[in-house]
């Protein structure tokens, strides 16, 4: 009870005190500037006057985050000769006006004002908790009654063992076997409807899908299949060549091409939910967190841009190969395996992951694997890497831009400086992918986020997602230790066999990479990284169900904690969407006067270009909802 106490008088001592460092908070105000004033002296005055975020709204009028809102700094302002009136300033009295918008950062520490803010709530709002539930176990161990019906409603949240869930599983007779993979559903349902309007409304890009379609309305079939190019999507430009020649209309063509992203992320949801079905609220809870981890994952999100569908194809296949591998070895088994792996390989080269995937089910007693299966797979995969090969020799060694370390390198100076021996960049970059995947950082390549920290200027949304995924990569080497160590090599267990899995297709992902790193390059192994999670939280949580009281409420706390931020990121996923959208139709509007000139040469590109002008700067593509920059720099997404 002395704990609780302390812990409630330490969470309402902690919001005060971290505003009291971190400085007073910052407004949004408006400036209308004189029309004499030019843009380097308008930018010079923002810097002196720490007016930042600055947004035109009409005319000489802009909008910005007053960082400084000291009464010497906003007299400044109030007297600045190039400065014609200010709006949310209450100049009299040298101070802001009462009804500003008070959401910009603070002075005092910049970045890290907010960020100070936001732990110091954080660790304020987990402190009440850990405080309010000491209290109700210290009532209810003072309560004989009481203490019965806490380890009576213990035991009942427990979630049943494995072999119990496969006892359930084979039983016809199962109490409501649907409801909650239903209820996860349902969770899930509003995220994705979103999800899918967006992209259904989002302009395709002007810089990647013109040229796209210009390629196959003029090369014959044949020639996508000739492996002399570093970009090797046969059945990607086949697909795209049969919506150009047989959809109808040019619209027509753009919708089959957004439902070619649309489609697998609805599937791949439903898919990850069916496969989990979740029988208890526990279970469903897992499920949604796993969920979660998917669509808030970057290398689901690296993979939500129209028209460049090439691993998003790929992620539902590598589910369903997998499911299949689980089950009851059929005679049909083997060869729809080797097709999903031929059409995941013939959009993008990741779906090679594939083949360690079946090597290792088949390696670790899956029930659906067998040995000719391995045998066929590997000899797809050595003649898919042998087909390539044949037409490498005018390979570039890079390429597309590398990141190394805080800085990102243009293919030509790369190729200048490490084409000589550029296995080592190689292996940078597979492990960058890698570490994106487990850790969040780097981002092609580069140490953003590790930048920032040093700089001294962390946005919030950054140390989330960090925190998030070094949490979760923990909780899964955790449960996945503990698996593989629970079985034999002889007979492993289903969730021993998911984690072996799921190192192989980790590392796959970052050999394939090895040209350049991009986040969507982990989406493959991001999939089983999904069901992991869902295997991890569930096994703590029932671990926590029978541990002690205090370490229960320390470690729930924190297992909610780390829930809440993978949900923050699917959110932020959605941010990301419309963000992509409103950066599409910006592009349209930027580009297209500057390409009419430089590709007048290309008459069917020019043709493809001003057919699809209308959808590129449609208003409804730039209707996005504007939060307040303190959520952006919370969740991320733009």
């Amino acid at each position: 009870m002395w704990t609780a106490l302390a812990s409630v008088m330490l969470a309402a001592a902690l919001p005060p005190a971290g505003r009291a460092l971190a400085g007073p908070q910052g407004a949004t105000i408006h400036v209308r500037w004189r029309p004499s004033v030019t843009e380097s002296e308008r930018r010079s005055i923002e810097a002196r006057l720490r007016l930042a975020e600055g947004e035109r709204l009409d005319g000489s009028t802009w909008r910005y985050d007053l960082i400084d809102v000291s009464s010497d700094n906003i007299l400044a302002l109030i007297i600045e000769p190039a400065v014609a009136d200010t709006h949310n300033i209450d100049r009299p009295n040298n101070a802001l006006d009462p009804r500003a918008n008070r959401t910009a950062r603070r002075q005092r520490f910049q970045a890290l004002g907010d960020l100070m803010v936001a732990i110091v709530d954080g660790l304020a709002i987990a402190l009440a908790a850990i405080g309010a539930l000491l209290a109700l176990i210290g009532v209810t161990q003072r309560m004989p009654r009481a203490q019965a019906l806490w380890s009576r409603a213990r035991k009942a949240l427990q979630p049943p063992t494995e072999d119990a869930l496969i006892r359930v599983a084979a039983d016809p007779g199962d109490d409501r076997p649907y409801f909650w993979t239903a209820a996860v559903l349902m969770i899930s349902a509003p995220f994705v409807v979103i999800l899918c309007v967006t992209l259904w409304q989002s302009p395709v890009s002007i810089t990647e899908v013109v040229a796209l379609l210009e390629d196959v309305a003029e090369r014959p079939l044949g020639r996508f299949f000739s492996p002399n190019t570093a970009f090797y999507r046969p059945l990607f430009h086949i697909t795209l060549s049969a919506f150009w020649h047989n959809a109808g209309s040019l619209d027509a063509t753009l919708a089959w091409i957004k439902l070619l992203t649309i489609v697998p992320v609805v599937l791949l949801v439903v898919l990850l939910t069916c496969y989990l079905r979740p029988r208890t609220a526990l279970d469903a809870a897992a499920a949604t967190v796993a969920v979660a981890v998917l669509v808030g994952s970057a290398g689901f999100r690296d993979n939500l841009e129209i028209g460049l569908v090439y691993t998003i194809v790929g992620m539902p296949i590598a589910l369903i190969v997998w499911i299949v591998l689980n089950l009851e070895r059929r005679i049909w088994q083997t060869p729809l395996i080797v097709v999903l792996t031929l059409v995941a390989i013939g959009f993008k080269e990741q779906g090679l992951t594939l083949v360690p995937l079946v090597i290792v089910a088949w390696w670790t007693r899956a029930p659906g694997a067998s040995r000719g299966m391995a045998a066929t797979l590997g000899a797809v995969g050595l003649a898919y890497v042998a087909f390539r090969l044949a037409g490498g020799a005018s390979w570039e060694p890079f390429q597309q831009d590398v990141g190394l370390g805080f800085t990102e390198i243009n293919k030509q100076a790369a190729a200048a400086r490490f084409g000589a021996f550029p296995y080592w960049m190689y292996a940078y970059n597979g492990a960058s992918t890698l570490a994106n995947i487990l850790f969040s950082e780097p981002t092609r390549g580069t140490f953003r986020i590790v930048q920032a920290m040093i700089e001294g200027e962390p946005e919030p949304w950054q140390l989330l997602y960090v925190g998030s995924s070094v949490g979760m990569t923990s909780l899964i080497a955790w449960w996945g230790i503990r698996s593989v160590r629970r079985t034999t090599a002889s007979q492993r267990s289903m969730q021993a066999r998911l984690f072996i899995a799921l190192v192989l297709v980790l590392l796959a992902s970052g050999a394939l990479s090895f040209n350049y790193s991009r986040d969507r390059l982990g989406g493959m192994a991001v999939v089983f990284y999904a069901v992991a999670a869902y295997f991890a939280v569930r096994e703590a949580v029932a671990r926590l169900l029978v541990a002690s009281p205090a370490r229960l409420v320390v470690a729930g706390v924190g297992l909610a904690l780390l829930a809440v931020a993978w949900q923050t990121r699917a959110i932020a996923t959605l941010e990301y969407a419309r963000t992509q959208a409103e950066r599409n139709q910006q592009e349209w509007l930027v580009l297209l006067p500057v390409r009419r000139i430089d590709f007048a040469h290309r008459p069917v590109y020019v043709n493809i270009m001003e057919s699809m002008v209308e959808q590129g700067t449609a208003p409804k593509a730039s209707r996005r909802r504007r939060l307040p920059d303190r959520v952006y720099r919370t969740i991320g997404g733009r």
